[in-house]
C-alpha cells in the first residue's frame, strides 16, 4: 500500500483486503545493508459467535441454587476468543451475585469469578491460552438472589 515505517521495531495494519508485497530493509551501523521481499495475503478474520441468556436464582432457604452453560467450540487456528457479557438484578429481595467460569476442553477452569453483581463484564483468550481445542463452555451459578444474564462469545480464525 506504499506505506512505509522505520525503526528499530515497526508495524503495520492494512487498510483493506488483498495481496501485498512486504519489503524489509536491514542496515548496520557501518551503513551495510540488505533486503528480503514477502507476498501477504490480508483477508478479514473469520468469526464464529455463540450467544445465550437466561435467568439463574439461588433460593434463600433449601439452598436451591441454578447453574446454566453456553457451550462452544474452539477449532484450530483459532486466533482470538472473546466473551462479554451481561448481568441484571432480578427482584428486590437481596442482591444477587453469581460465579462465572470457563471452562476449556480438557475441563480445566481457564476463568473463575466469584461474586459478580450487576454489571457488564468481559475477557479474552489468545495464543497458547487457546491450544485446548474442541468444546468449551462459559457457565454462570446463582450464589444468592436472582440474576438474568446474556453473553455473547465470538471466536476469530
Amino acid at each position: 500500500d506504499d506505506d512505509s515505517s522505520s525503526g528499530v521495531s515497526v508495524s503495520h495494519a492494512y487498510g483493506s483486503e488483498g495481496n501485498y508485497t512486504v519489503k524489509l530493509t536491514v542496515t548496520d551501523p557501518t551503513g551495510l545493508s540488505d533486503f528480503a521481499e514477502k507476498v501477504i495475503t490480508v483477508a478479514e478474520p473469520q468469526v464464529e459467535t455463540f450467544y445465550g441468556d437466561g435467568t439463574v436464582s439461588c433460593q434463600l432457604t433449601g439452598g436451591n441454587c441454578d447453574t446454566e452453560e453456553v457451550p462452544f467450540e474452539v477449532k484450530q487456528d483459532a486466533a482470538l476468543a472473546s466473551m462479554a457479557w451481561d448481568l441484571t438484578q432480578n427482584g428486590v429481595i437481596t442482591t444477587a451475585e453469581v460465579t462465572i467460569t470457563i471452562y476449556n476442553s480438557t475441563d480445566d477452569a481457564v476463568y473463575n469469578e466469584t461474586g459478580q453483581g450487576q454489571g457488564e463484564y468481559s475477557t479474552e483468550f489468545s495464543g497458547t491460552d487457546l491450544e485446548s481445542l474442541g468444546d468449551w463452555k462459559w457457565e454462570i451459578e446463582a450464589e444468592q438472589g436472582s440474576m438474568d444474564w446474556n453473553v455473547t462469545i465470538r471466536i476469530e480464525y
